[in-house]
């Protein structure tokens, strides 16, 4: 089986094929260096109780409504559980890799980057989760 690795540069058409057809996928040190370090930025934004729209508010017209830390988690659950519009069949396997694997490293500007570019503030468990894992 071969490896793709994810690093700073664009993926390029023949690396997303790859995943697709089942290639694992690695991250190097300096894609998960970019990763911790957007998440440091939302670590920092709970410990010190920042206002932040989405993450520690509510959203639309609640954007003024400060969650309490026990709201937080279910409130994160609920923003990716509203938004994620599934229906029907589950996709086929190399449609829902290449689908992780776009997500994982889009190669675009701020503030659509990437999971790999940073900015996103993902976890750790986001990071150990790449397309090889599922299929």
């Amino acid at each position: 089986m071969s490896t793709v690795t994810i690093t700073e540069e664009p993926l390029g058409l023949e690396n997303l094929l790859a995943i697709v057809d089942g290639a694992r996928v690695e991250l190097t040190d300096g894609v998960r260096t970019a990763i911790a370090a957007s998440r440091a930025v939302v670590d920092r934004a709970l410990a010190n109780s920042d206002a932040v729209y989405g993450l520690t508010t509510q959203v639309g017209h609640g954007k003024d409504t400060r969650l309490s830390d026990e709201q937080i988690r279910g409130e994160q659950t609920f923003l990716v559980m509203s938004h994620s519009g599934g229906v029907g069949q589950p996709l086929p396997t190399r449609q829902l890799r290449a689908a992780l694997a776009v997500r994982l490293k889009r190669d675009r500007p701020w503030p659509l980057r990437s999971v790999a570019g940073g900015r996103r503030g993902v976890g750790g468990d986001v990071e150990r989760r790449r397309p090889s894992d599922r299929a």
